[in-house]
């Protein structure tokens, strides 16, 4: 039997934490935590930023648009963190491997239309683009998990390509809440790094 302890999720950069919680539950599940408490993530290279004036309404809006369809993918990530926190013999692991990875990818598409549905202003539109194709790079890697013939979805998500994903999708979370800290919002998000 396998038993996974109790994983904070997210829907940030969740590939970025697949080391760590294959080193815990011997299982590879994408995942990742954030916060909404103001500070950067522990080891995080977001230094002090200036503000350089306050934020348009729209560029708050923006933020508040995208913290709420953040907090949607949270919610249901946590309603499937069960899969993980409950003994599984070993000859299952893979298929609830398989389960939680198919449900995160149809959560995380959700999260990336949801982005694509909204409009930044100028001012988010490289960092708004660059996180919707590094959640795409994300997305592609859990997806060809599933598909995997090996065998070894955790191979996959824990791989190179894995982990070149989510340091993009990691670069692109800093780039927001630079962004972020430079207009003086509100919002700082837990990048996985």
């Amino acid at each position: 039997m396998v038993y996974c302890p109790v994983l904070t999720m997210k829907s940030t950069a969740r590939l970025a934490l697949l080391a760590g919680a294959v080193a815990l539950c011997g299982l590879a599940v994408a995942c990742s935590s954030g916060s909404k408490s103001g500070s950067p993530t522990a080891g995080s290279t977001l230094g002090p930023v200036t503000p350089i004036g306050t934020a348009s309404t729209a560029l708050q809006q923006y933020f508040q648009q995208v913290a709420a369809l953040d907090e949607t993918a949270t919610r249901r990530l946590e309603n499937i963190s069960g899969l993980l926190q409950t003994p599984v013999p070993d000859e299952l692991r893979l298929d609830v491997v398989r389960q939680y990875l198919t449900e995160d990818v149809a959560i995380d598409k959700d999260l990336r239309d949801g982005l694509q549905q909204l409009s930044p202003p100028a001012e988010a539109r490289d960092a708004h683009k660059a996180t919707i194709d590094a959640l795409t790079g994300v997305i592609d890697i859990a997806q060809s998990a599933i598909d995997s013939t090996s065998n070894d979805p955790i191979g996959v998500v824990t791989g190179p390509q894995a982990k070149a994903a989510s340091s993009k999708l990691a670069d692109a979370c800093t780039s927001l809440n630079r962004l972020a800290q430079t207009y003086a919002v509100s919002a700082t998000l837990d990048c996985g790094q």
